[in-house]
């Protein structure tokens, strides 16, 4: 499974890893980056796309 082909939250509950349920991508993909180093490729883009999250 790598960075490109994986959702963030559904890399985290395979892995079972803990996160708060929350619409932040740059925290879900710095989560997947301490499983997955691979992941990195993708923080810029997820901060840039963080400004179009919406709450819950």
């Amino acid at each position: 499974m790598t960075a490109r082909n994986s959702p963030s939250k559904g890399y985290l509950v395979a892995r079972s890893v803990q996160f708060k349920f929350v619409h932040e991508l740059a925290y879900l993909v710095r989560l997947c980056i301490e499983q997955e180093p691979e992941f990195s490729e993708i923080i810029d883009i997820a901060s840039e796309l963080q400004d179009y999250a919406t709450g819950v």
